[in-house]
């Protein structure tokens, strides 16, 4: 039977983005088999920027939340047990080398090498989820090379719309998505109300997902009027320079109604729906 919840506890599972004690302390190690323990080391470049020490610090606490494994991060330290670093330009990374990749090299140490820094934060969620499976800190030894089939990845908020709280976009990263979708009715101003769209981007920027924009823009001119260019520039121009780090525009036909000189489209409520 289902136990009764109150509407919108959901949420709070959402903001975990870690479970706490998934360890099963009745599991041992085999000795093909890599263990993270207290005290080990995680390197990163020293010229890391945000998306791999956001992505360092949550391995770090997921080994702390999940597996009870308390661990220590530093800067290119030569005998850690984990090293992170990313391409040389002039290394091959095989099926990895494009964007997002990664190659995991696991024996007696693991060797993190990546393409760019996403592909650090997806080698490390990676890392992750075998030991979520696992219910232990082990991983076994061999060799892995990955990297995104396409992208982007668009995902409304499914937290509440266009609310994106650090947790959420943590587990969105986490899935491998890096683009968020935000409902745009004017410069900072969302189906929601009110909303920092530099201010998201820059979050949303620490876990390597870029922001798009999916357009609610009122269009009252054909593209074919006198003054239309002015009035597009002033229209979707005006947005991209108040918010310069948007990465791109989503134009939905049903929802921007751009005017229609075709006389088999019906109007509907005083506007035109059509895709030109």
């Amino acid at each position: 039977m289902l136990s009764a919840e109150k509407n919108y506890d959901f949420k709070k599972r959402l903001l975990q983005v870690h479970k706490k004690d998934i360890r099963d302390f009745n599991k041992f190690a085999n000795k093909d088999e890599f263990v993270f323990e207290d005290a080990m080391w995680v390197s990163m470049p020293q010229k890391s920027d945000d998306v791999i020490v956001t992505a360092v610090k949550d391995f770090a606490d997921f080994l702390f939340t999940s597996m009870g494994v308390s661990v220590m991060l530093g800067y290119d330290m030569p005998d850690a047990d984990l090293h992170i670093r990313i391409r040389e330009q002039d290394e091959d990374l095989g099926e990895a080398n494009g964007y997002m990749g990664y190659c995991l090299d696991i024996g007696d140490s693991i060797f993190l090498c990546a393409f760019d820094s996403r592909g650090v934060a997806q080698g490390l969620y990676y890392l992750e989820d075998v030991m979520k499976r696992r219910h232990a800190p082990y991983i076994k030894h061999g060799k892995i090379s990955r990297k995104a089939e396409f992208s982007p990845r668009m995902i409304h908020s499914g937290y509440e719309l266009d609310n994106f709280p650090n947790e959420h976009l943590s587990a969105i990263a986490h899935m491998g998505i890096d683009a968020i979708l935000v409902y745009v009715c004017d410069i900072n101003k969302s189906r929601h109300g009110h909303l920092d769209f530099s201010e998201l981007v820059y979050r949303a920027s620490k876990y390597g997902i870029d922001v798009y924009a999916y357009s609610c823009l009122k269009n009252e001119m054909h593209p074919d009027d006198d003054g239309a260019e002015q009035y597009y520039d002033a229209l979707y121009g005006g947005l991209f320079r108040a918010c310069p780090g948007l990465k791109g525009i989503v134009l939905v036909g049903e929802s921007i109604e751009f005017p229609s000189r075709d006389d088999r489209v019906a109007q509907i409520s005083g506007q035109t729906n059509v895709t030109i």
